[in-house]
Parts: structure tokens; C-alpha cells; sequence
């Protein structure tokens, strides 16, 4: 049988690097983009059928080269998903935030995931064989998050990215869903998960399973939403958040 060709992006760490993880064990080929090449090639030294690409997902140019590489190898790609994200580093209230994280977060969250699922799903459209698109969008695209002024409203774009998509691409039998997680142990979010340890014990305190999450558990769903068993469904968002939003943890401010 041929093996299906998956495409994650932000695949250096975190959710990414799991899911990319998890598809090379169920016996894919992965094509990891991130510009952290070297800590691609580092984790995935073990895996033969890991292909790095040096990429930031903003670049359309850079986009059109992978895009190309790949269907000389390959000819075209069954599954995508589109994890790389942007979390601004400070956490300003509206007047004051700053400029230059509206505008990271909006080409990386927002643009840069629109240029891949434009470029690639065009890829698996022309292919004719269908195929499974990921977006990871986030508890706080559906649920206002304090201090987050340009996270949840490129997140919410996510989602709404994700709908039309799927509406667009059911004929083509393209199915296209987005993961939203809640407060999730990343790379991306460690130092402030840990730089205080009443901080964690306050947020976990909030989410009804009383634990932040881990990138496994969004990575399960992730693998299961580009299954055949998830072959029924599309458009959908999949909050994966413990019941966080149950609390009103994006009400009160305990994100």
C-alpha cells in the first residue's frame, strides 16, 4: 500500500512535533515546516520518512518552492495540518498593546495559514483524490481571552477559515476541521505555565479535569480528525480544553 504523504507545520516542537510524531508511527510520510530546521533534523533523526523543510509560513515564495519539491516527489499530499502559530509575548489590555504583536500574530495565526491551506489544498483538489486538512485554532477563538487582543481574534479567523473551507472543498472531498485546545503545556507557553508555581496550581484550579493538558492529547484528536473514522466529518471545531470553558475560564481572566 502507499503511503500517505502528511504535511505539518510548526513541526519543530511542541503539538506539531507530536502529531508529526504520530503519523511517522502509524507509518506516513511527514513533511515538517518550520524555520527551526536544525531542531527538526535533531528529533527526527530516527525517522526515514521525516522530510524538513525550512520554512516560515508567512513566505509565499518559500510556500511555492515546498509546494513544488513535493509534488515532484510525491505528486500531491492526503493530509495537512496547520499548527505554526504566533503567541504575542506580552499580555496588554487593548489600549496599549503593542502594534508589532497584532501584526506577528496576524501574518503568522492568520495569513500564514490561510497560504498553506490555499496552496496546498489547491494541491490536493488538482490531485482529485481528497484528503484531511487540521487547522489549530484555539480555546480562545471562540472564547474571549483577557490581554489577548490579537491571539483570539486570529484564532477566531481560524475557525471561521476552517468553515469556509470545508464548504467550499466537500465536493472535492476534502475534509477540513480545526482543533481548539485550552491551556496546553508547549514549549510555546512553558515559561508561563512555570514561572510561577501558584500560577499553574490557580489555572489547573479552574479546568474541571483539575490538570493542564499535554500535546499528546491534541495530537490524538488531531490523528483521529485525519482518519477514516473521522470520515464523516468536516467544518467541525473541537474544543480539547479539559471543560476550561465550562468554568468561564475565558470569562474571568484565569488563562
Amino acid at each position: 500500500m502507499e503511503k500517505k504523504v502528511a504535511i505539518v507545520t510548526g513541526a519543530s516542537r511542541g503539538i506539531g512535533r507530536c502529531i508529526s510524531e504520530h503519523f511517522l508511527r502509524s507509518g506516513m510520510i511527514v513533511c515538517g515546516l518550520d524555520f527551526r530546521i536544525d531542531t527538526m533534523k535533531e528529533w527526527s533523526a530516527g525517522y526515514e520518512d521525516f522530510v524538513a523543510y525550512e520554512c516560515n509560513i508567512v513566505d509565499r515564495a518559500r510556500i511555492a518552492e515546498i509546494r513544488e519539491d513535493i509534488v515532484k516527489k510525491y505528486k500531491s499530499i492526503d493530509i495537512m495540518v496547520n499548527n505554526a502559530g504566533y503567541l504575542s509575548p506580552g499580555r496588554n489590555e487593548m489600549e496599549s498593546f503593542p502594534d508589532e504583536y497584532w501584526d506577528e500574530c496576524v501574518a503568522v495565526n492568520l495569513t500564514g495559514t490561510y497560504n498553506m491551506t490555499k496552496a496546498f489544498g489547491s494541491l490536493m483538489i488538482e490531485a482529485g483524490k481528497g484528503g484531511a486538512i487540521v487547522n489549530i485554532s484555539s480555546m480562545g477563538g471562540l472564547y474571549p481571552i483577557p490581554r489577548s487582543g490579537a491571539y483570539c481574534p486570529t484564532k477566531a479567523a481560524v475557525a471561521m477559515l476552517t468553515k469556509v473551507c470545508a464548504l467550499e472543498w466537500g465536493k472535492h472531498g476534502i475534509r477540513v476541521n480545526a482543533i481548539c485546545p485550552g491551556t496546553i503545556l508547549t514549549d510555546m507557553n512553558r515559561s508561563r505555565l512555570e514561572s510561577d508555581p501558584k500560577i499553574r496550581e490557580e489555572r489547573e484550579n479552574v479546568i474541571p479535569l483539575r490538570s493542564i493538558g499535554n500535546v499528546e492529547q491534541i495530537a490524538n484528536v488531531a490523528e483521529f480528525l485525519c482518519s477514516e473514522k473521522a470520515n464523516y466529518i468536516t467544518g467541525e471545531t473541537v474544543l480539547v480544553d479539559g471543560g476550561a470553558v465550562l468554568e468561564g475560564i475565558a470569562i474571568n481572566g484565569k488563562v
